[in-house]
Order: C-alpha cells, then structure tokens, then sequence
C-alpha cells in the first residue's frame, strides 16, 4: 500500500529534504479518518518524525495529533499510541518553549 511504501522510503532517504517531503505525504494522505484507523500504528512514526524537523512538520505533526485526540476515542486511541507513548512524548516536550516559539502553547493541547 501506499502509506507503508512512503514510510520505507522516508527511511532510506538521504537528504533532509527528501525526508521532509515524505513525512508531509505520509501525514497528509487525502484519506477519511476511518479509512486510515486500520493504519494509525503506523502513522505514530511519521508523526514522531514530524516533531523533531522542521517547523512546518512540527506543526502537521501537532494537527495530526489533536485531530486524531478530538475525533477517536480514548480506549481505541491509547492502545495504538501506548508502544510510542514515550517517544512520543519526549518529542512533545521538546516543543515546550517560551515564545517567540510558535508551538510552545499548542504542544501541551
């Protein structure tokens, strides 16, 4: 499929900016929420990604996040997140800075 070949080749790409456009293709996939629940396990690594680039993944990645907290369920989403809980949040807390940091207050949302 679609989603797990961009991963692969985010992976193996060389250049950041390469690996930047792959994260933005695997987190703006122009798919229904409910057609990508089957693949949110693998969302989790782009979105981890996404934190620690550039300003504009940091901020895909933290839209990503508070769309799939606001429209999944709590018992549904934990289980997925759980495996990347820690890494997740260390990514998240690494966004927790005073402004002019433009995502210091969104992060903790």
């Amino acid at each position: 499929s679609l989603l797990p070949g961009l991963i692969h080749a985010h992976a193996r790409a060389r250049t950041r900016a390469l690996r930047e456009v792959l994260l933005e293709l695997c987190l703006t996939l122009p798919a229904r929420l409910s057609a990508l629940l089957p693949f949110l396990h693998l969302l989790m690594e782009p979105v981890r990604h996404a934190l620690r680039a550039s300003s504009e993944q940091v901020g895909l990645a933290l839209r990503t996040l508070e769309f799939w907290v606001d429209h999944l369920h709590p018992d549904f989403l934990q289980p997925r997140m759980g495996p990347h809980m820690r890494h997740l949040m260390a990514a998240l807390t690494r966004q927790l800075r005073p402004q002019p940091y433009p995502y210091g207050p969104t992060a903790p949302r």
